[in-house]
């Protein structure tokens, strides 16, 4: 079974991680009901509350943009919002001023906190 690494680079949640493990639409976001929440003490203003979306249905990872006010871009490239960008491993998202890369991992290779489909906010890898 694979799994899908969210490893934050840059921004206030730099050095956090989270896996993916569940089939299912993650909407990432500063709104305290995304499945990825970028909150806590220090926020990265440049997320909007509701960002983007990672649909996970393996062996497929698509990335959307939520019509954000900041745009979301995949490998520095802008993507249009409500269009559908498949991922793939090694991949890099930036939402506001964070960037986060994508890992595809072997399910086998837990280390992270292992989020759901509801609410989860990245933890120190």
């Amino acid at each position: 079974m694979s799994a899908i690494e969210i490893r934050v680079l840059t921004g206030p949640h730099r050095n956090h991680c989270l896996l993916l493990t569940a089939p299912a639409i993650y909407t990432v976001g500063r709104r305290e009901d995304c499945a990825i929440c970028f909150t806590g003490d220090c926020n990265d203003l440049l997320i909007s509350r509701q960002h983007c979306q990672l649909e996970f249905d393996p062996p497929r990872i698509v990335l959307r943009d939520l019509a954000s006010r900041n745009g979301t871009y995949l490998n520095g490239r802008r993507i249009l919002s409500g269009s559908e960008v498949a991922l793939e491993d090694g991949d890099l998202v930036t939402v506001g001023n964070t960037s986060f890369r994508i890992g595809v991992v072997d399910g086998s290779e837990l280390h992270a906190p292992v989020a759901d489909s509801g609410r989860d906010c990245l933890q120190t890898c």
